[in-house]
């Protein structure tokens, strides 16, 4: 029997910290909760939960975070402790890294992949149409 894993937007909290639509953010990003994109950040972050870039969203710099998933456009380096999903949405130039990565087919993605344990990187066809967290 397989094992069924759940996907990693099934863990974030619902209420998490939104930077909106149309907002533009510069600078150093860090915190300790969840956050989601919906907006555009110019600059670098190191965050102790997790990272989401909705479609539309947008993030140019480096990014750090213990979990990280992607379905907006960034452009940069993203490093996750723990767990990195590319959704199909997501357009990613830069390399990545993390100890468990997971990349859905139509995903864009531009850069190099460091796994650090020793793990295969996971493709998956999307079957999700709704966004990762509730408006």
């Amino acid at each position: 029997m397989a094992e069924h894993r759940r996907r990693l937007s099934d863990q974030v909290k619902k209420v998490a910290t939104v930077i909106g639509q149309g907002s533009v953010i510069n600078g150093t990003f860090g915190g300790q909760e969840d956050y989601v994109i919906l907006g555009r950040v110019e600059g670098t972050a190191d965050i102790e939960g997790t990272l989401i870039i909705q479609d539309g969203g947008e993030w140019i710099g480096d990014i750090t975070a213990d979990s990280i998933i992607l379905c907006g456009k960034v452009s940069g380096n993203v490093s996750a402790r723990s767990k990195l999903e590319i959704t199909n949405t997501a357009d990613v130039s830069g390399n990545i890294s993390g100890q468990s990565i997971a990349i859905a087919e139509g995903a864009i993605f531009e850069g190099e992949i460091r796994m650090q344990m020793q793990q295969d990187v996971t493709y998956f066809d999307d079957q999700r149409s709704k966004p990762m967290v509730a408006d």
